[in-house]
């Protein structure tokens, strides 16, 4: 097949698949290819347009300027960077900063003014731009109506006995923005000898989503909140809160069990009866001695109508003495031992709020949810309603709630009214004016009339410009919440999942029907259908919507907030898959699995076979201009092993001058802009991400082991740590989910192949009911195939299917996996036996790799026609000095370092039958590119000397030093004199000690004739040891570049004379500035910003060159 023909092949079932054309080259730029996209040195040496860094430019509540964006655009020329993803939106006042001045309304005509004008410029300069489809995220906006708006399922219960005419009005479910329509209304029989007598519980104040209701639903997971929220405002003696229960007929009780939620439960109060319409009496007191463990109320039997618990305190973890609510989970209803009334007496699905999508199940951010797979019920031992029990009463209720059943049938009844309402879900962190309900992201109806109403003029506004500097359109991550309806779902649920959803709707109040297995696989099923209709309501739409109009998408679509997704087949119809990664912080998503968010659009990528892996890059919630790119390198190295091979810089903030410096800023992100101190040094910190960007969208990746993360939702690929492959140290793993073991996965001489040729060893499947049917046979079919494929017996399908599919299903699980003690071709072995047993030895490996006291190193490996290429990974505060094996065997490898640029063939390694061992010396957070490539080395071992500069100490540098301060960023007015090397934040001059900027510092230093003779022919470096933040070095005159990571060294070869002058021009951080200002006047004031983190008594950060500057030499090493 040729190469164009390959490439329509690839991106017709994804691209394409509706008829719609998507213009090149776009389309040959992001498709997976083993051909390199241009010859590794050029590439290396100038790395193309798409290997180039991004940044997230915020115009921030509007506030830019022409001028503004025009220094923008040719800063980012200057340093590199390929383009910037344009995103209005606000978020400069949030956690406690100011608000910065409104401009232009998003779309409006003066907005549009601005981004022709972006457009212009990015052409002008050779960048590509992206656009964020609106104002903040959560697509939505002013243009939403209810009906297009995000929804939810909401209901009422209401119990009443039958056996004569009833003509009531139904209580109205929970409404959300004055838009409810009904979906089902339903009776439900409820069981016991005695009826079950019917009872209504209401409550002297609520919060709005925790009705008292939620205190008798059977469902301990549910509760009822009192409507207060501050501190002191919960029930005290004088101001109690009450929940009451009123029966439909007078009704004897002798014991009430109270079940708090957790911590927040009722502390002291009385139960109460009445006998008459105004007369109560006390009939019992209590005391609960634990915040978290049910209590009981035992008194004499009373036989009353109305009974109320009053509550006069309550816990509260976080206002112990001034509790702000009360909160109930359950309340049990007895006479003697018999449960009265209630949902007590119906079976609830366990946990079906999260089953059904009503909260978040889990964690936040990229939720394990394997416990939604569990069948129990939450009450297993009371009755279920059977399928058709239920009696529709949907045709008997008018437009205004009103229900007239003329023959009920006897005995007590439960009137079920499903309806739905909006989810609430609005835009978020949007500039001024452009506040609104976000849209429904299942209904693809919702998207089209968006695109219409807010898309369609800003890309008639962009005219030319789309296709030459406009190449992108942008939505963000998932921060809408949990969402459930849309009005078409119930038709297009029986399109996916070929049965009628209408028997189960209980199930979606939290009722088993059936069983609690028939239950929790409807269940199952709901949540996949919600996660088919995001990824093509929302995503599908958004792509064909784009590629009409000749752009591609790199849409945030895999989360990691919790939502109701397949996050791999969301990522599937991206042209760029696009995740986000966040810097370290101490405050803030402390965790690793919550702040690396990229093995999972590496996974899609790799699977739906695209090239480039983007994200947003070192977001952050806590610092303030407190990093450097020392610091970010680190993370960007881990995620680069994950396969993150592009960088969205997250957050590049449009400034205008009259903003000040640091000037205004969004709340959030890592602040890289032409404002922060060492912009002018950052030269280095960019090459390097390009440079490595552009090695790692060589080829395709290389990876032995499949893992298949099944049908459950949500599905989310976590950190690459986090290994549900199971993979052993030194081999790589991707996930692909049912759309692609389906549709792009075959077997090619044994291994798992897809059709652009990225290939693996081993699939593993994962445990629990996570797949159906169709996913199984597609195993089988690749087992016949001569796959390897490893993993548990399932106990049973996913979801819910007919007799005969059951069948066949259990009949595939035994000739799988086999019977009566007997094995079938998948076997439930660990990883690392299949491996084993398949002799397939680890790709990378060194010297203690996987033990506890060993050094931590990662890496990643790309192939290609003409190399393989390995990114190997110190990642650790420490240098390593290891040998390491690579599989590969033939060339002689070459060590291209990221940081300097430089590409030596290796002088130390040895190569056998199967792979090559060189040892390698990292530095702290060092790393470095192991190419193979071209003909097979002449020997296969070599002795050279030291792969990588080992250089030794010649001479330290303990001179004078004369240091220039910039005046105008407050720094003395003359250069001060240095004896030896200080931390500018000790300095006694507030001048000195409060100083940000760049200052630069010049000593001389002379070498006598034997002292040259001695350093000629060998290397010579300038080792500048601890710098605070980042130096750029010239000795004599010549620029000898920026040292901006560790060891912070700078070579000179060829540079140096008998008298030398060295100088060192040395950038900080803001922080110690603002401080300063803080004890100034405002008048006095250097820096001007809105947001306000610090105090006039923070600690002040490290500054300056702290040294010892030392001279190292290569010679004086060997």
């Amino acid at each position: 097949m040729t190469k164009t023909l390959f490439l329509l092949a690839l991106f017709m079932p994804i691209a394409a698949s509706e008829g719609v054309e998507f213009r090149d080259p776009l389309r040959a730029e992001l498709a997976a290819s083993a051909e390199p996209s241009v010859e590794l040195k050029a590439g290396w040496r100038d790395p193309p347009q798409m290997a180039r860094t991004r940044c997230w430019w915020w115009w921030l509540n509007g506030n830019v300027t022409k001028e503004g964006i025009t220094r923008d655009l040719e800063e980012l020329k200057s340093k590199g960077i390929g383009g910037a993803n344009i995103i209005d939106a606000g978020g400069a006042n949030q956690r406690g900063h100011r608000q910065v001045p409104h401009g232009p309304d998003f779309g409006s005509p003066e907005w549009l003014g601005l981004f022709q004008h972006a457009l212009r410029e990015a052409d002008r300069l050779g960048l590509e731009l992206g656009l964020n489809i609106q104002s903040g995220w959560n697509l939505g906006g002013p243009t939403v109506t209810a009906e297009q708006a995000a929804k939810k399922l909401t209901w009422s219960e209401l119990l009443v006995s039958g056996g004569q005419r009833l003509e009531l009005d139904l209580p109205q479910p929970e409404t959300i923005g004055d838009y409810y329509q009904d979906v089902a209304v339903l009776a439900l029989p409820v069981a016991g000898e005695r009826g079950a007598v019917a009872v209504e519980v209401t409550a002297s104040s609520a919060q709005g989503a925790h009705p008292p209701l939620m205190a008798i639903d059977g469902d301990p997971s549910t509760f009822w909140v009192s409507g207060t929220h501050e501190r002191g405002e919960g029930p005290n003696p004088s101001k109690p809160q009450r929940l009451e229960f009123e029966f439909s007929r007078p009704t004897a009780l002798s014991r009430i069990v109270v079940t708090p939620r957790p911590g927040y439960g009722p502390r002291r109060g009385w139960l109460q009866v009445s006998k008459g319409p105004l007369s109560w009496s006390v009939i019992a007191r209590w005391d609960a001695k634990l915040p978290d463990e049910p209590f009981t109320i035992d008194f004499d039997r009373t036989e009353a109508k109305r009974f109320r618990l009053v509550i006069v305190d309550a816990f509260d973890p976080f206002s112990p003495a001034a509790p702000r609510n009360a909160q109930v989970a359950e309340v049990k209803l007895f006479d003697r031992d018999e449960a009265i009334g209630g949902g007590a007496n119906m079976a609830r699905v366990d946990r079906f709020e999260e089953k059904a999508y009503y909260s978040y199940p889990g964690g936040f951010t990229a939720a394990k949810a394997e416990h939604l797979l569990d069948f129990d019920a939450s009450h297993a031992d009371e009755p279920t309603l059977k399928l058709g029990d239920a009696i529709d009463l949907t045709g008997r209720v008018d437009a205004h709630g009103r229900l007239t059943w003329p023959s009920p049938p006897p005995g007590v009844w439960k009137l079920l009214r499903i309806g739905c309402t909006l989810s609430g879900s609005r835009v978020s962190t949007s500039s001024e004016g452009w506040s609104g309900w976000a849209i429904d992201y299942l209904d693809p109806g919702a998207f089209e009339r968006y695109w219409e109403d807010v898309v369609e003029p800003i890309l008639a506004a962009a005219g030319p410009s789309i296709g030459r500097s406009l190449r992108y359109l942008h939505t963000d991550s998932w921060e809408l919440g949990p969402v459930n309806w849309t009005p078409g779902l119930p038709e297009r649920f029986r399109q996916l999942r070929g049965y009628d959803m209408e028997p189960y709707l209980p199930v979606l109040a939290g009722y088993v029907v059936g069983s609690p297995e028939v239950s929790n696989r409807f269940l199952n099923d709901f949540r996949r259908t919600l996660a088919d209709m995001i990824a093509d309501g929302k995503y599908a739409t958004f792509r064909d919507s784009a590629h009409a109009r000749g752009l591609a998408i790199h849409p945030e679509s895999g989360g990691p907030h919790a939502a109701p997704i397949d996050a791999l087949k969301c990522m599937g119809r991206s042209d760029i898959m696009m995740g986000e990664f966040w810097a370290r912080s101490a405050t803030h998503r402390v965790n690793d699995y919550e702040r690396l968010f990229t093995k999972q659009p590496a996974s899609a990528a790799h699977t739906y076979g695209r090239r480039v892996v983007m994200a947003e890059a070192f977001t952050s919630i806590g610092p303030q201009w407190e990093r450097d790119p020392a610091m970010l390198k680190p993370v960007f190295d881990r995620v680069a092993c994950e396969g993150l091979n592009l960088v969205m810089l997250h957050t590049f903030d449009s400034s205008p001058p009259e903003m000040g410096l640091p000037g205004q800023a969004y709340f959030a992100g890592t602040h890289i802009n032409p404002n922060v101190t060492w912009w002018d040094l950052s030269d280095g910190f960019f090459s390097y991400l390009n440079r490595c960007q552009f090695m790692l969208q060589q080829g395709l990746p290389v990876s032995d082991v499949l893992y298949y993360y099944g049908e459950n939702v949500p599905s989310f690929v976590r950190l690459k740590n986090d290994n549900p492959a199971g993979a052993p140290p030194g081999y790589d793993y991707d996930v692909l989910n049912t759309e692609v073991l389906i549709g792009r996965i075959e077997v090619r001489n044994g291994k798992l192949a897809l059709p652009e040729g990225t290939s693996y060893e081993l699939l593993v499947l994962p445990p629990g009911p996570s797949y159906g049917l169709e996913a199984l046979r597609r195993v089988a079919e690749l087992v016949e195939q001569g796959a390897r494929v490893i993993g548990p017996r399932p106990p049973g399908p996913f979801g819910l299917l007919t007799n005969d599919e059951r069948r066949e299903f259990d009949r595939l699980v035994t000739r799988l996996w086999g019977a009566g003690g007997a094995t079938g071709p998948i076997i439930d072995a660990p990883t690392d036996d299949a491996l084993a047993a398949a002799a397939i030895e680890a790709d990378f490996a060194y010297n203690g790799q996987g033990q506890a006291a060993a050094p931590l190193l990662d890496y990643i490996h790309r192939t290609t026609d003409e190399a393989e290429i390995y990114f190997v990974v110190n990642r650790t505060e420490e240098e390593i000095e290891t040998e390491c094996s690579f599989r590969v065997a033939g060339p002689r490898p070459e060590l291209w370092d990221p940081v300097t640029g430089g590409t030596p063939e290796a002088s130390s390694y040895q190569i056998d039958a199967v792979s090559t061992r060189l040892p390698i010396v990292l530095p702290a957070n060092g790393s470095v590119f192991v190419i193979f490539r071209g003909a097979d080395a002449e020997r296969s071992r070599r002795d050279e000397g030291p792969n990588l500069p080992r250089p030794a100490p010649l001479e330290e540098l303990d001179l004078r030093w004369s240091v220039r301060f910039d005046p105008a960023l407050g720094g003395p007015a003359q250069p001060i004199e240095m004896d030896r090397l200080t931390d500018w934040s000790e300095h006694d001059d507030p001048a000195i000690k409060h100083y940000s900027g760049k200052a630069v510092y010049r000593c001389e230093w002379s070498l006598d004739d034997s002292a040259l003779k001695r350093l000629d022919g060998g290397r010579v470096w300038l080792d500048l040891g601890s710098v605070q933040n980042l130096a750029r070095v010239r000795v004599n005159g010549v620029g000898l570049g920026v040292a901006w990571t560790p060891p912070y060294r700078v070579e000179m070869t060829g540079v140096l004379q008998e008298h030398n002058v060295i100088e060192v021009e040395v950038a900080n951080l803001w922080p110690n500035r603002l401080i300063g200002d803080l004890a100034a006047p405002p008048d006095k004031r250097i820096t001007r910003t809105n947001v306000v983190k610090f105090r006039a008594d923070s600690p002040l950060l490290p500054s300056g060159l702290l040294g010892p500057v030392r001279v190292l030499t290569e010679a004086a090493a060997h």
